[in-house]
């Protein structure tokens, strides 16, 4: 009895590919690979289709997920100026924009600033120490 040989050919081989990985045949009788593309957070096919002698490789993407560019972690910065001022410094996100809010116990907030654009950067802001609220934070405005 004749053996047949497996051919091992690499399908796609940019970047982070081939996880979550389907076999099937396609509506035309060819060969089907899905996978995963950690790389570019997409699933991808590949399809495989020989006629007249000659194969031809396709490759799909089927889904991609949009890849959001936030900042995940704000760092705030307090210090207490001579006089009766507050300095707050907090890091941005480009293109984001913020707010500053105060309270007197936690749970009713005011805005006090807002429409802050963000550049990338530290911001500085100062504010009155005067006034009655003990509390501050920053908010990422919608």
């Amino acid at each position: 009895v004749g053996l047949k040989r497996w051919n091992i050919e690499t399908v796609d081989q940019n970047g982070f590919v081939g996880e979550y990985t389907s076999l099937s045949y396609g509506p035309k009788g060819d060969l089907v690979i899905a996978y995963y593309d950690n790389s570019n957070n997409s699933l991808k096919a590949a399809r495989y289709q020989s006629s007249f002698g000659e194969s031809s490789m396709y490759f799909h993407t089927i889904v991609q997920r949009p890849i959001v560019n936030i900042v995940n972690k704000t760092e705030i910065d307090f210090k207490l100026l001579p006089g009766s001022d507050l300095e707050i410094n907090f890091s941005s996100g480009s293109g984001m924009q913020y707010s500053v809010q105060s309270s007197e116990d936690l749970r009713v907030w005011e805005t006090i600033e807002l429409g802050i654009r963000g550049s990338g950067s530290i911001i500085k802001r100062t504010y009155d120490r005067r006034q009655r609220s003990k509390f501050f934070r920053i908010v990422v405005d919608d």
